[in-house]
């Protein structure tokens, strides 16, 4: 987990996961409400597929169709080159709803991204 440029707490919780005295609650209830300065730099909003994409590709914890779907979410909305959109293509293809979200992702300006995730949270 050490030395990861993005995904810990993604990784951690994978990896305590795969233990069996281990168990999950879902609360469906916000219970930490936190601001991100849209300034500040932040590890999770950088540009860069290739750290995201080494840490899917070496993660022998996340089942095919999880795999599909992060490359669809994570690597799809970092897409700068034909080589990532492939790659997003190679990861999807099995996955429908994947493959069409990460094509979305993929093709859609990122300033467009954020603006729809902006009005998004003034709504909530």
């Amino acid at each position: 987990m050490n030395g990861l440029p993005r995904h810990q707490d993604w990784d951690w919780l994978i990896r305590v996961s795969s233990h069996p005295e281990v168990a999950f609650i879902c609360v469906w209830k916000a219970l930490v409400i936190y601001h991100i300065d849209g300034h500040r730099k932040s590890i999770s909003a950088g540009r860069d597929a290739g750290p995201s994409i080494e840490w899917i590709s070496n993660n022998t914890l996340v089942t095919p169709k999880a795999r599909a779907y992060f490359f669809a979410t994570q690597v799809a909305v970092r897409c700068r080159s034909l080589k990532a959109f492939l790659k997003i293509v190679r990861e999807t293809v099995f996955y429908p709803k994947a493959l069409l979200i990460g094509l979305g992702f993929a093709v859609i300006p990122r300033y467009v991204v954020s603006r729809m995730r902006t009005k998004a949270a003034t709504h909530a």
